[in-house]
């Protein structure tokens, strides 16, 4: 048997989950877009307010809040890759996510 045959006779499909990930990845991305759009617009609109308002951030906090995220979604997607040492992956996620908040 083929791996295709293998899979089908397992009921795996993996046609049907990568484009139920495709869709998903769309979804995210027009759910991203309308906002990313409209800071762009505001920021065009209103250039000196948006250059007072970035005088009072913090870079190095945005930036630890950044690798933050970055390093827990690297974590979930580790975890979802490996069945063995998933649970640990899952727990440095979960440490990040509160070094974010």
């Amino acid at each position: 048997m083929t791996p295709d045959v293998k899979d089908a006779a397992a009921g795996r499909d993996h046609g049907d989950s990568k484009l139920g990930m495709w869709l998903f990845l769309a979804s995210v991305a027009f759910l991203f877009a309308g906002p990313l759009v409209l800071f762009a617009a505001y920021r065009y609109m209103y250039p000196g307010s948006f250059a007072a308002a970035s005088a009072g951030l913090d870079v190095v906090l945005g930036a630890a809040g950044a690798m933050a995220l970055l390093t827990g979604s690297l974590a979930v997607a580790l975890a979802a890759g490996t069945a063995r040492r998933g649970r640990v992956y899952l727990y440095v996620a979960a440490l990040f996510g509160f070094v974010f908040l």
